[in-house]
């Protein structure tokens, strides 16, 4: 069977890196220039991008030498008979199951975490941090493929490295069945600005984010150092520029404002009943001074604790070895069950501020509401015995920007709105 890279069963699975967000497609422009009474909210976007439109931007030398040298992080993989003699304190659950495998030095220590489907013969995390502050330097996500009878096969992995005594990423690399798939680097400056560079499988690309103004660049290079296309965007003025390069001048500038549009789909997720986010998860208090039936691990700390209720239901809360809250399998209202997992993704400073509640619907179906640092929610709805799935994703102001819907026929649908509820695309 596939296991997923976080413990938690079921997990939303949402690729976070910036990749996938520039990346994402979009719909053809209407047309290749801007009407000035329409360009008003796009006006301070084309200022920005003026100097690129109207002059030959030569490609930063200094920038693209740092892409073409981008080296990718190498994953560590240990095989079966390696983990067995592998050096370390062994951790284990109360049931006697390897839980990790912990080694500590004067400067750093690594935790081997333990896949649940072959608790001795794969791992499905590594992390080391910084013996003193505790900070991370690097963490190593593996997704394994688990088969009986045999070995495990680690078909994708995620290494994350951290500037140090930060919460910053440096470099992100990623590989799908033992191919590099993505490097990229990044840098942090003042106001928030970030500088990302990428390889994507020998596409090279720097992207800026700009917070301050609400800019989006993404500069794309071809292999001979010279810039390919330049793409900037706003996303609150829904508006999108790009300007396109023959030997390193600009050659065509296409505008883009997406506006509201007929929905002909027949479907209307703003209404969906589904798609509403289940209540944020509430904890009064501190679970781990509850009282209840506990368990602990090999070395003494807090596995799990069971809280009943004078209604015959019970809530479980269950902790990692450094003590963090991991999940919550909430059956208090035995009419209302749900499962809160918390996730400590390496992007993520905050331990408990990301997590999913998971709710079963009727005739099978699952819901799944996702709680960001950010602020935006996410709601995935999944009904495995028709092969469906439709996701919703909410701002931090709370109106739906995205809807996607996955059928038995190969066949998708994605729509975006904006703040008001119109069908953008």
């Amino acid at each position: 069977m596939i296991n997923p890279v976080n413990a938690a069963p079921s997990a939303v699975n949402v690729n976070t890196n910036l990749l996938s967000k520039v990346k994402a497609d979009k719909q053809q422009p209407e047309n290749n220039s801007i009407d000035t009474a329409q360009a008003s909210g796009a006006e301070a976007m084309a200022a920005y991008n003026k100097a690129a439109v109207k002059s030959p931007v030569k490609a930063d030398i200094k920038d693209f030498e740092t892409l073409k040298n981008l080296k990718p992080s190498l994953p560590t993989v240990l095989q079966p008979e390696a983990i067995k003699i592998l050096d370390g304190e062994r951790i284990r659950n109360a049931d006697g199951t390897l839980y990790a495998i912990v080694k500590k030095t004067p400067e750093t220590t690594t935790t081997y975490l333990m896949d649940v489907q072959a608790p001795e013969d794969a791992i499905r995390k590594i992390i080391t941090v910084d013996s003193k502050t505790g900070k991370r330097i690097r963490v190593q996500e593996n997704y394994n493929k688990i088969e009986q009878g045999k070995l495990p096969v680690i078909f994708n992995t995620e290494i994350t490295e951290f500037y140090p005594n930060s919460d910053d990423i440096k470099k992100l690399t990623t590989t799908i069945n033992g191919k590099l798939d993505i490097v990229e680097e990044s840098i942090y400056e003042k106001d928030g600005y970030k500088k990302h560079f990428i390889n994507d499988g020998g596409e090279l690309m720097i992207c800026e984010q700009i917070p301050k103004d609400g800019v989006t660049k993404l500069t794309r290079y071809d292999n001979d150092g010279k810039i390919s296309s330049v793409e900037t965007s706003k996303k609150a003025e829904y508006y999108t520029e790009t300007v396109k390069y023959r030997d390193g001048k600009p050659a065509e500038t296409i505008t883009e404002i997406k506006k509201p549009t007929e929905n002909k789909t027949g479907k209307d997720p703003l209404h969906d009943p589904d798609l509403t986010p289940a209540p944020k998860y509430e904890i009064n208090g501190d679970p781990k001074t509850f009282e209840g039936e506990k368990t602990t691990y090999s070395n003494g700390m807090l596995e799990a604790l069971k809280v009943k209720n004078n209604n015959g239901g019970e809530v479980i809360y269950m902790f990692d070895i450094e003590g963090d809250l991991v999940s919550v399998d909430d059956s208090s209202d035995l009419n209302n069950k749900k499962i809160v997992m918390y996730h400590k993704q390496p992007e993520y400073s905050d331990k408990n501020g990301y997590y999913t509640i998971e709710e079963p619907l009727d005739n099978g179906i699952t819901k799944q509401t996702t709680y960001r640092d950010d602020g935006s929610v996410d709601v995935k709805v999944t009904d495995d015995k028709n092969d469906f799935e439709k996701y919703a994703q909410y701002t931090k102001d709370g109106y739906m920007e995205m809807y996607i819907e996955n059928g038995t026929k190969d066949d998708a649908l994605r729509m975006m709105f904006d703040k008001d509820g119109n069908l953008l695309e």
